[in-house]
């Protein structure tokens, strides 16, 4: 019978006896068995190459000659070792094996260092802030007297820093009824400073700061309370500055914002007698 799990038997009824005819039965099978061994066998001199793969076992090929060709197995001492991607294919001691391809990957790697390690631990978010030599932190921009900062940390959309901004209007000659509308107030705004100065009022006639959302300007809905030396005046309709004497007016309103649209005024100021007063109005929309 053929070689079995690389054991080879011979076939039963082999061995001969003197004195005894040799059977065809015998003789025939057990060398047809034995050329096909032989012919399944590897030669040692190459002259036949393998048709399978070939399992050793756990076992080491030894004394393996070093490999010349792209086709050849490679021996342990010509496996190089890379430190930091850097190696190059005169290092690899094998160059017909390595492609040009793979030591083109190879260039294009950053090399590791302390630096990216630091990085990749990072666990929060924010913005990357390099604190020393292969250490990082994540950060956020804050917001200072004046300023709003809006999506601080980055992790949203790209930061943004609103500051405060002054509007100066020059003197205008007016007569009543003239009314001036400052627009484009941002909409992060939470305090306003409004300061009027020279201004000649006569008969009856007072000033009115109204604010406004992207709705149209807001008539309704102030409680304002102003006195002066000589009496006092509400308004339910503005932030009103009455004209208690004929005097210049100089004034100050300061408006912030305490909740969702709700707008505090504190007013100070003189028209030949001392002029103090607050209100608020809680308007439906951003301020605009």
């Amino acid at each position: 019978m053929p070689r079995a799990g690389g054991i080879f038997s011979l076939v039963p009824g082999y061995f001969a006896v003197d004195g005894t005819t040799i059977e065809v039965s015998q003789h025939n099978p057990v060398f047809e068995d034995v050329a096909q061994a032989l012919t399944d066998s590897l030669p040692r001199d190459g002259s036949a190459p393998m048709t399978g793969n070939l399992a050793m076992g756990s076992n080491k090929i030894t004394n393996l000659a070093a490999a010349t060709n792209p086709a050849d197995a490679v021996r342990f001492d010509q496996v190089p070792v890379l430190t930091g991607l850097t190696a190059t294919v005169a290092e690899l001691n094998f160059t017909d094996v390595v492609t040009a391809p793979i030591q083109t990957q190879l260039d294009a790697k950053q090399p590791l260092d302390a630096d990216l390690t630091a990085i990749a631990a990072l666990a929060t978010n924010g913005i990357v802030a390099r604190t020393g030599a292969g250490t990082v932190a994540t950060r956020a921009i804050t917001a200072g007297a004046g300023v709003t900062v809006t999506d601080g940390d980055g992790v949203a959309g790209n930061p943004t820093i609103s500051a405060m901004q002054w509007t100066y209007i020059a003197s205008q000659a007016t007569t009543s009824g003239t009314s001036f509308d400052f627009t484009g107030i941002g909409a992060a705004a939470t305090e306003l400073e409004i300061f009027i100065q020279s201004s000649q009022l006569s008969g009856g006639d007072i000033m009115q700061v109204r604010l406004g959302t992207a709705g149209g300007i807001i008539a309704t809905g102030y409680d304002c309370e102003v006195g002066w030396d000589t009496g006092n005046q509400g308004g339910a309709t503005s932030f009103a500055l009455p004209r208690p004497t004929s005097a210049p007016v100089v004034v100050t309103i300061r408006c912030m914002k305490t909740s969702t649209n709700v707008w505090f005024a504190s007013i100070a100021g003189s028209a030949g007698v001392a002029i103090n007063g607050c209100g608020y109005v809680d308007l439906a929309a951003v301020l605009t």
